[in-house]
């Protein structure tokens, strides 16, 4: 296997993915982070064309400088400003802004600083300084951000409605409208909007439903799921304002926050908040839009359910990755990890062997050898992410019921195909049908969902999922060495074998409500 194709190939699909989610977002304030993805894509496809020996090393070092680089430098930003080091968060963001120095870096390096001022007044003003340097499309946004630093929400909304691009700021109209009390049009804008905001945006919407039309106990499970993107006087701040719109009498937690925060802004929504009092924002809401609350509610209590689960826990998943890394040090130890007779010896799949000598043991053992470093790499990376996402949502036994039928299941799809001469006989290594088994899993579970929630935001996971199935198989049909008939078949066994699982041994964990 040629470790530089498959590097290359892999890097620029997943480049290629990328630039068509920002696409698909229809926010030219990407274009140049489209821009990057498409010009790594065109570096990427000519080191092929003209077989240049380190393509993939190329292309890899371009996706790693030009993107991982600055989006994990964004990363830290906010994680330190949401655990309330606002120095931290604006000097990551500027170095973000020095290693990719688009619009957007800037644009996010420059809100992240003004956002860290204290004194509402003064933060107003550095946002409106920002706007005078940015091009036009960004203006508005800057100008609703500085009135919505000195609590000026009418304004912010009246900035919305003259803006022609305003679908671009949906999140900020929907907490406006809950900020002014007009939830009934707040349920309305989410509703409108709720299919075509990315995941991050509808999350940031959903805490602004659920705190604005009451639902005190659904956003205390929210947060309480999400402790590492909010700090604890945001947690505070908004289980106040929820509580308050619930109708229950501010009982300290607003008045003690208001007292003991360094944040101007904050003490001036609290101050109105207690203002107007504690009311029952639910009577202001049609049957129509406490159904569209109560699906929020529901998809809430799914992802708390998810996000308690100890992922550290992952026992099934740390077990393969440590004897797949063992039997790679075998490998080298015993003649190197591209020495085929070395492989064959340790339990690589060759038809022969299991037919003639009845060695069908190697149906398992060829799921823990790879042929070398990327091939090894890349299936070890693809069984963390999935192995922890699976073993999450079916648990630690189910999780090695679907890797190991799927993997079993797609070394025999395999060997049959070879001994009916529909693919050429080789030497079969690699964890790669197990691990789209775990893929297959996960559509599987996405769907049983969609069908039953019939929510089409559950719908779109699983859109996607084909999808990157589809760009599979197209990578692999480009790619020596690869089996597709290994892949394909893993994850349909794993598909399989999920759906039973789901059917007749489900998992049952119960959702602890807090309050």
């Amino acid at each position: 296997m040629d470790a530089q194709l498959l590097i290359a190939v892999n890097v620029m699909a997943f480049s290629g993915l990328i630039a068509a989610a920002l696409i698909a977002r229809r926010d030219w304030n990407f274009a140049w982070n489209i821009a990057t993805h498409l010009f790594i894509l065109g570096v990427g496809g000519c080191a092929l064309y003209f077989a240049w020996p380190h393509a993939g090393t190329l292309t890899g070092s371009l996706f790693v400088v030009l993107f991982v680089l600055p989006v994990g430098l964004m990363w830290f930003s906010q994680r330190k400003a949401a655990s309330g080091d606002k120095a931290g968060a604006v000097r990551y963001a500027q170095w973000a802004a020095v290693v990719h120095p688009t619009p957007v870096m800037r644009l996010s390096a420059g809100m992240t600083a003004a956002q860290a001022i204290d004194d509402p007044e003064q933060s107003a003003a550095a946002f409106r300084a920002l706007a005078g340097s940015m091009p036009a499309r960004n203006q508005v946004h800057l100008a609703m951000a500085a009135e919505r630093a000195i609590d000026n929400w009418p304004q912010v909304l009246a900035l919305v409605a003259s803006d022609p691009t305003g679908a671009s700021h949906a999140v900020m109209k929907i907490r406006g409208l809950g900020e002014t009390g007009r939830v009934q049009e707040m349920v309305e804008a989410y509703n409108a909007v709720r299919l075509r905001l990315p995941g991050d945006e509808r999350a940031v919407a959903e805490l602004f439903v659920l705190a604005f039309a009451g639902r005190a106990a659904a956003v205390a499970r929210y947060l309480d799921a999400r402790r590492s993107a909010y700090d604890a006087e945001t947690r505070t701040y908004w289980q106040g304002v929820a509580n308050l719109h619930a109708g229950q009498p501010d009982d300290g937690m607003l008045m003690t926050l208001a007292l003991s925060t360094q944040r101007g802004a904050t003490r001036r929504a609290i101050k109105r908040h207690l203002h107007v009092g504690a009311f029952i924002a639910d009577a202001n809401l049609t049957q129509d839009a406490r159904t569209v609350v109560a699906t929020i509610e529901a998809r809430t209590a799914r992802s708390v359910e998810l996000a308690a689960l100890p992922r550290w826990r992952s026992f099934a998943t740390l077990t393969l990755l440590l004897a797949n890394a063992v039997m790679f040090g075998v490998e080298g130890w015993s003649g190197g990890f591209e020495n085929l007779q070395t492989l064959y010896r340790l339990g690589g799949l060759w038809p022969a062997a299991l037919v003639n000598d009845g060695e069908w043991w190697r149906l398992a053992t060829a799921l823990f050898l790879h042929f070398g470093w990327a091939h090894f790499l890349i299936n070890m990376v693809s069984l963390y992410a999935l192995g922890r996402a699976i073993e999450a949502r079916f648990g630690t036994t189910r999780m090695l019921v679907i890797y190991a039928i799927g993997g079993v299941g797609s070394s025999a799809a395999v060997l049959a195909l070879m001994r009916w001469g529909w693919i050429t006989e080789a030497l079969l290594v690699g964890a790669s049908g197990a691990v789209m088994a775990l893929f297959g899993a996960i559509l599987a579970d996405q769907l049983v969902k969609w069908r039953t929630s019939r929510d089409a935001l559950d719908r779109g996971p699983v859109v996607a999922l084909l999808a990157i199935i589809a760009l599979q198989t197209l990578i692999d049909l480009n790619m020596p060495h690869v089996s597709l008939a290994g892949h394909l078949s893993g994850f349909v066994g794993g598909f399989f074998v999920a759906l039973v699982i789901l059917r007749v041994w489900p998992k049952r964990t119960p959702v602890t409500a807090t309050s």
